[in-house]
């Protein structure tokens, strides 16, 4: 069988830019600097247009053109913009890591007097030393916190206080093929369906060179994390610095659930391991992108946030249909990993007014309009999480303003433990070494009671 390499198609790809203008190039120019925290400084005519600079580590794909149009649009509503210069420097010869190499880089420049205005994902440990506060431009916009997804980790301070607006909102939950269900005679799961209830869908759904699940290995996107947080497991105390992975609240067993989760594939075996995952790609014939869009797996985590790759990888080769994810059979509860990131605007940024004004732009409904039309990310204003762009983008997207709404309640903020606010400055060598015996067990098959003893042995060293 010839194999060939998933990729966007060019009608696909121009279809998702389109309306994208091209970045306006021009001559430099002196900057007229602004009042920090005025919050209305920026409607007055500067004397010279101003040339602002966006940092970002969206440099591929459709987030690429995301942030190319975010730096062409806002000059065309402001006469004091001049040009916006995206400044991908930090991420050149890395891999671009925004928990990693992106971040440091961005905040090391800052720090030196050479980095950009505006930044997407960068929250240091102490935001006010190098952030704008923002509450008073807030106020102007007569901005409420409750009408967006929203981390206090990472868009506040402890004293509450605002140095960040909301980027994405990122949660995951399950998608079916549902010409798979259809050819083997099994009714789609509805939204009250457990982990049990998933393993014997799978089980039935094993045919041919067909599997019933792909479990995903990593964290997100109905990785781990989701299975602990459905238990109520925190990744450790804030307080005592202790690892909590293997402590449950309210019912919740997180031993049982990842026993269960690394199960699907080593005992019940209806979930691909490494060598199989292989498989299935020589079987349907392709080399990379997401497995689910091979046709031949039944379910799947599911990315509510890039629904469009995953519609744009399958290509319409069959019907599929994104799904509520299913409750722990232990505490009753679905399990979310929550996350939102960040843009932020430096105080040494060369009209602070006037970059508040344009990170503020990626809140407006044409930004919004854009992401929910194409789902780089999820929009974070929640009014467009039951919007006709979300829910049009897939079938089974009108589920997401529940999903949400729902997780937002009960879900785990990732923010709390990885690089927000009162969060260690060890939480990225923590993440690094708890989660490393996890998936050692999850690829390998080695066993998950000791790879879970040996998380939290390895979690308590980070955090010493």
């Amino acid at each position: 069988m010839q194999m060939k390499t998933w990729k966007l198609s060019r009608a696909a790809l121009m279809r998702r830019a389109g309306g994208i203008a091209t970045l306006t190039l021009g001559a430099a120019a002196a900057a007229a600097c602004g009042t920090a925290g005025s919050g209305g400084d920026a409607a007055i005519k500067r004397k010279e247009p101003v040339k602002l600079s966006l940092s970002t580590d969206w440099t591929t794909g459709i987030r690429d053109q995301t942030v190319k149009r975010w730096a062409a649009e806002f000059p065309k509503t402001n006469p004091n913009e001049r040009e916006v210069e995206i400044w991908t420097g930090p991420a050149e010869g890395t891999s671009g890591t925004t928990a990693g190499t992106y971040n440091i880089r961005v905040q090391t420049a800052i720090a030196a007097g050479s980095g950009p205005d505006v930044m997407m994902e960068v929250w240091p440990a102490d935001p006010p030393t190098s952030l704008i506060h923002l509450d008073p431009y807030l106020k102007q916009k007569k901005f409420n916190k409750a009408d967006y997804w929203w981390s206090k980790y990472y868009q506040e301070t402890a004293d509450g206080r605002i140095f960040s607006l909301p980027m994405g909102t990122y949660v995951g939950g399950m998608v079916a093929n549902v010409d798979l269900f259809e050819r083997n005679g099994v009714p789609l799961p509805q939204k009250e369906w457990t982990f049990n209830d998933m393993r014997e869908i799978a089980k039935k759904l094993k045919v041919g060179k067909g599997w019933g699940l792909e479990r995903q290995t990593g964290a997100w996107d109905q990785g781990w994390t989701n299975r602990f947080a459905s238990e109520g497991a925190e990744w450790y105390d804030r307080t005592t610095l202790k690892t909590g992975l293997a402590t449950g609240k309210d019912g919740g067993k997180p031993q049982e659930m990842f026993e269960d989760w690394w199960g699907l594939v080593w005992r019940d075996r209806v979930a691909p391991n490494a060598e199989e995952v292989a498989q299935v790609r020589t079987d349907a014939g392709v080399t990379s992108g997401p497995l689910f869009a091979t046709g031949l797996i039944a379910l799947s985590g599911f990315p509510f946030y890039q629904a469009g790759v995953i519609r744009d990888a399958i290509q319409g080769k069959f019907r599929w249909k994104a799904l509520w994810p299913p409750k722990s059979p232990y505490s009753g509860r679905r399990g979310y990993h929550l996350e939102t990131n960040c843009i932020s605007v430096s105080k040494t940024s060369k009209d602070n007014d006037l970059a508040f004004e344009l990170g503020y732009y990626w809140l407006t409904d044409d930004m919004s309009s854009f992401l929910a039309s194409n789902l780089p990310v999820m929009p974070p204003a929640r009014k467009w999480h039951r919007s006709k762009e979300v829910q049009g983008m897939a079938p089974g997207m009108e589920i997401f303003g529940d999903v949400s709404e729902e997780a937002l309640r009960i879900g785990s903020d990732r923010h709390k433990f990885q690089g927000g606010t009162g969060a260690s400055p060890k939480s990225l060598a923590f993440l690094s070494m708890a989660r490393a015996p996890l998936e050692a067990a999850l690829n390998t098959g080695s066993d998950p009671r000791v790879a879970l003893r040996d998380s939290v042995a390895a979690g308590d060293r980070a955090l010493a």
